[in-house]
């Protein structure tokens, strides 16, 4: 019986040589965000990780591989929310006597609300919504000793853009969505409770002492308040 010789089905090398490019492409793609992420401070990037993921944007983007990793850490932090203030204008039509002025109804939503966002995929973008947006804060104003730092105050300007850029989109969907007439969105942050809330206190997750209002700007540390007995009681012709 004859047999036949056995044959080398080994991968070429010009093969070898493509597939782990693709591989190493794709593994600098997986890797490029969340390296910059984890060396991301309140005042800039690791230049290198920087570069990096600049340079696999588009591939991240492409894949969706640019999304939040450390959103889901084991070790969670606290929440961030969106508070909308909307203010809603009444038709003429809907009162007794066109003449009165229009009233205003006024209310106030947050935004992840998991009550009223159904399904949970709408509540989860929601949420997502509420991160970025605060991931994207820039204070309206900085010290005087930050502005003397030109590097510093060149980021903090481009920061401030963008911060305001998302607020005006998001605002005008929103208003849109809602039908509103004046809208303004707040960022509130909900810490997690101790355990000792939790096992003694028995406190729960959604518990309003936990809700904290972030301010828009942060006080001017070179600027001094005027001691209580320099400050008097305003003139009353100027009421």
């Amino acid at each position: 019986m004859r047999t036949t010789p056995n044959i080398m089905r080994n991968c070429p090398k010009k093969m070898q040589a493509f597939l782990l490019a693709i591989g190493s492409v794709h593994m600098l793609g997986v890797l490029a965000e969340p390296l910059r992420f984890f060396s991301r401070s309140e005042v800039s990037v690791a230049p290198d990780f920087e570069l990096l993921a600049d340079t696999m944007q588009t591939y991240s983007q492409w894949l969706y591989l640019d999304h939040g990793y450390f959103f889901f850490a084991p070790n969670p932090g606290p929440g961030r929310l969106i508070q909308c203030s909307v203010q809603t204008e009444r038709k003429a039509s809907d009162l007794p006597n066109s003449n009165l002025q229009i009233p205003v109804e006024a209310a106030i939503s947050m935004l992840p609300d998991k009550q009223n966002q159904r399904p949970r995929l709408l509540y989860h973008r929601y949420l997502m919504l509420a991160e970025f947006y605060n991931s994207r804060f820039a204070p309206s104003q900085i010290s005087a000793e930050s502005r003397k730092d030109p590097e510093f105050a060149a980021r903090w300007a481009q920061d401030l853009d963008m911060y305001k850029r998302l607020q005006a989109s998001m605002i005008k969907s929103l208003k849109h969505k809602l039908g509103a007439s004046k809208m303004t969105l707040g960022r509130l942050e909900r810490s997690l409770p101790t355990p000792y809330m939790v096992l003694n206190e028995k406190v729960p997750l959604n518990d309003p002492r936990l809700l904290d209002v972030l301010p828009e700007s942060f006080p001017d540390p070179t600027v001094q308040e005027l001691p209580a007995e320099t400050l008097k009681e305003p003139d009353a012709k100027l009421q």
